[in-house]
């Protein structure tokens, strides 16, 4: 579980400096920071700045439609993951950090950039309400499993390998009798190594989405 003093800039709280969280603020910070793993892996990520300019390119009436294509190479089916991806992709083409970054030096726009992305999982919550079904129960963290989830997204967009990361020289083949066309994921080197990378992709979806919350009220009583 998180200290009962945590940083007062990602808590959302009217309590003074030092008085400790409540139950609900710890938890509610908790999942926060779980869904913003995604967009700070991918926010700086080179393949997706390329797809958000080529959104930007687009006219404004098709740039939605742009994004949910583009962003059909990091999630193959529509689910709420791709429309993540897709709403993430809107907002960097739209850059609204270069209302406050106008003159300044790229590192100044990529650490706004940084910043705005990573304030996007930031929900209000009342300190002092009763916890709720959905409220995570757990106290073990997964930032890293969950930023190596994001890492092989980053990779299924770019087009590589999402074991070792290796550019895929062909990016679709045939398989079965009925030489089905589908989408490769790995290398051949890596295709006869065990990996659980489809587990770490499906957590980082779900963190990000909040889809965990739903479960978890599920399975309680």
């Amino acid at each position: 579980m998180r200290p009962s003093v945590a940083r007062r800039d990602t808590v959302k709280s009217v309590h003074k400096a030092l008085e400790p969280l409540t139950s609900k603020e710890r938890l509610a910070d908790f999942d926060d920071a779980e869904a913003a793993v995604l967009a700070r892996v991918l926010v700086d990520d080179p393949t997706f700045q390329r797809k958000a300019a080529c959104v930007a390119d687009a006219a404004e009436d098709d740039r939605r439609a742009v994004a949910q294509r583009e962003a059909g190479d990091y999630c193959r089916y529509r689910s709420p993951g791709r429309d993540l991806i897709a709403s993430y992709l809107l907002l960097a083409a739209e850059a609204p950090w270069r209302r406050f970054t106008d003159g300044c030096c790229e590192t100044s726009e990529a650490a706004a950039r940084r910043d705005c992305f990573a304030n996007l999982s930031r929900r209000a919550v009342w300190a002092e309400a009763p916890l709720e079904e959905t409220d995570p129960m757990r106290a073990r963290r997964r930032e890293t499993t969950l930023e190596e989830g994001a890492k092989r997204i980053a990779r299924l967009g770019a087009g590589q390998c999402v074991s070792c990361g290796t550019t895929l020289s062909e990016q679709y083949v045939r398989i079965g009798v009925s030489r089905r066309r589908t989408r490769r994921e790995r290398c051949d080197l890596c295709e006869g190594t065990r990996d659980l990378y489809r587990e770490a992709i499906r957590e980082a979806f779900e963190a990000a989405t909040r889809q965990r919350q739903g479960r978890r009220a599920g399975r309680r009583p």
